[in-house]
């Protein structure tokens, strides 16, 4: 229930930002994704714990800090292309392509952890690409900025994920994991938004604001979900979003969905879900082996 809800606001988050960005930059969203973390983790501080258990010191010991600035940058770069996507072109084509993700962790998992890529993970990978062409031939239709700009945000969300794996990152708190990422956003983006100011009306500010909250209450409930879930089952989970996004781009941009859209969105969920659940299976069969 935590992923789904979850999920639900993060595509809602970017029903938002598609709205407000005919009048505001999208990578505004970053910096007030920012500003709601730092209030929502400093109520969650105050009311939940003990500043004792959040050893902020961490983050200076043994080389730390750079390898949680690099993900920061590359979260932050991540959020930039999406956003910038998303206001670019029709939010179900890239809602879809969004979740290539899984595709590009297996890839560069393969290249910087040398992980196994088995015959079923590239035929699933295979599955992926053609659900690309489906729901947009770049050979017959053409790609526009906001298509490259999403998958460069699929793989940096995937090299993200390699990350984390290979430098153990989980093993600290989450709310260190996701500050130092809020820090970085908020120093990216501090310029671009006093320089463009001028732009807000009450409007467009709430609906910008709400984007970057709503995207942040995201990563908090599926940060929740893994106390209950694998990762892998929350990634799953989170796949539906494809089909919300499908959603909402019928029933508030007048968007039309297909039924190439539509398959196209199936065998991106069959793919990357085939690959998240192959990766977990061969995880658990190494660490019977190794015990």
């Amino acid at each position: 229930m935590l992923v789904l809800i979850g999920t639900l606001f993060g595509t809602i988050s970017q029903v938002f930002l598609k709205i407000s960005s005919t009048s505001i930059n999208p990578l505004h969203a970053v910096f007030w994704r920012s500003i709601s973390g730092f209030i929502i983790f400093f109520i969650i501080i105050r009311m939940k714990y003990n500043t004792e258990k959040i050893d902020i010191k961490v983050i200076t010991k043994n080389g730390n800090l750079k390898w949680f600035i690099l993900r920061g940058l590359i979260c932050t770069l991540a959020a930039f292309a999406l956003f910038t996507a998303i206001a670019g072109a029709d939010i179900s084509e890239i809602g879809s392509l969004a979740n290539l993700n899984p595709i590009f962790t297996a890839l560069i998992a393969y290249l910087i952890l040398k992980e196994e890529l088995s015959i079923k993970i590239i035929l699933t990978i295979v599955l992926g690409i053609l659900g690309v062409f489906l729901i947009r031939n770049p050979f017959v239709i053409g790609f526009s900025d906001a298509h490259y700009l999403v998958l460069i945000a699929a793989f940096l969300i995937g090299f993200d994920f390699v990350l984390i794996k290979k430098l153990s990152l989980l093993k600290f708190h989450y709310i260190l994991i996701i500050f130092v990422m809020l820090i970085t956003g908020f120093f990216f983006t501090l310029p671009i938004v006093i320089s463009e100011f001028s732009s807000y009306n009450t409007y467009y500010f709430i609906l910008i604001f709400l984007a970057g909250t709503f995207d942040l209450i995201t990563q908090i409930f599926y940060t929740n979900a893994a106390k209950y879930l694998t990762s892998g089952s929350i990634s799953i989970i989170s796949l539906l979003s494809v089909f919300e996004f499908m959603l909402w781009g019928v029933l508030i941009f007048d968007e039309t969905v297909t039924l190439f859209n539509i398959s196209g969105g199936l065998l991106i969920i069959i793919s990357s879900g085939g690959i998240i659940y192959l990766r977990n299976k061969m995880a658990k069969s190494k660490q019977k082996v190794v015990d």
